[in-house]
């Protein structure tokens, strides 16, 4: 099988959520394992009392959507760097075949300044699907 790992970016998004069922549905396809992460934008050490609130709301929304999932499956916070390198250095240490995450995020970057999407789809070593808060799954 080609996948056997996806990395799913996820931000609380509807975008997010939209990804993460994408990602449950390939992987209940292909038999993959799922490693979905979250990162903490503006905390400055992995430390979990860096975490914010929102953030334990994000982890507890994706978890919501995981345990539709049963296979095996991990999620993971991250911190003290930018989105789109945590993004790139997971999938290449996780060995990860695809990426999955929404076009936009709840930052709602500008298109002039560069978005997350944007950079992993240009830098990233493996397959990145985009997916929009219109798509049905």
């Amino acid at each position: 099988m080609w996948c056997k790992r996806i990395l799913v970016a996820y931000d609380g998004s509807a975008a997010a959520d939209l990804s993460l069922r994408r990602a449950i549905a390939l992987a209940d396809t292909c038999g993959a394992e799922i490693m979905a992460i979250h990162v903490v934008v503006g905390a400055p050490s992995a430390e979990l009392s860096d975490f914010y609130d929102q953030d334990l709301d994000i982890e507890t929304n994706a978890l919501t959507i995981l345990n539709n999932f049963r296979g095996r499956q991990k999620f993971m916070m991250i911190a003290g760097m930018s989105p789109s390198y945590a993004i790139l250095e997971q999938a290449e240490k996780t060995e990860s075949d695809i990426i999955i995450m929404g076009s936009r995020g709840l930052t709602g970057i500008k298109e002039y300044l560069g978005s997350v999407s944007h950079a992993v789809v240009q830098h990233a070593k493996v397959p990145v699907m985009i997916v929009k808060e219109q798509c049905a799954v």
